[in-house]
């Protein structure tokens, strides 16, 4: 009698824990965040490992696809032009767990892709903080001005600044020797990407110009 209590207590136990175990949550992989920005002139979708990830618009010229989850590590990152279904270019990305990133797109192949690390730790409630970009094949040695003061010389394409310590409030933005210039308000404790892109033999849609990211 002893022994077959014993018995029917030890497969109450392996039936209780097995039910535990199929309790348990099944582990989430760790994930990064990418920005898409298609500076080129034609619309594409961005797919991770053939998955697309802009399920709510095609990224169109000039547009951004907000920051999307990705798997961190190593991963292969897929453009294909829209209404196509053939893969334009194939990008494989390691990627740090919990980081941010921005994609700039002037085309699509690796000469044209410029991947920039959006982890930018600042104080609040002190300075701004600027870096620039230049996203623009066609315009290399580019120099932009705050307040007509020169805090970018001679970007070649694909360069990123160091990031630079500005004052907060609104700031005359140009770049040298264009007619490019437009009014930007930087708020204090706030980190913003400034970035070229287009053509400057382009007007309208895929012309040169520049445009900024709170980051």
């Amino acid at each position: 009698m002893k022994l077959r209590v014993s018995v029917i207590v030890l497969a109450v136990a392996a039936l209780l824990a097995s039910c535990q175990k199929d309790d348990v949550a099944p582990s989430v992989p760790p994930s990064a965040a990418i920005n898409v920005v298609n500076v080129s002139a034609g619309a594409f979708n961005f797919f991770m490992n053939g998955t697309r990830l802009n399920n709510t618009s095609t990224i169109y010229p000039d547009g951004i696809s907000g920051y999307l989850e990705v798997y961190s590590g190593q991963q292969n990152y897929q453009f294909k032009n829209d209404r196509s279904p053939d893969v334009a270019f194939t990008l494989p990305l390691s990627l740090d767990s919990a980081a941010s990133y921005t994609i700039f797109a002037a085309a699509l192949d690796t000469a044209n892709i410029i991947l920039v690390n959006d982890d930018i730790n600042i104080e609040p409630d002190t300075a701004v903080f600027i870096r620039f970009v230049n996203a623009s094949p066609k315009v290399n040695n580019i120099t932009v001005l705050l307040n007509d003061t020169a805090r970018v010389t001679n970007a070649a394409y694909r360069s990123v600044s160091d990031l630079i310590r500005v004052q907060p409030g609104i700031k005359k933005l140009s770049i040298a020797n264009t007619n490019i210039s437009d009014s930007v308000t930087f708020t204090r404790g706030n980190a913003y990407t400034i970035y070229s892109k287009g053509d400057p033999a382009i007007t309208g849609d895929g012309g040169f110009g520049l445009r900024i990211i709170q980051n």
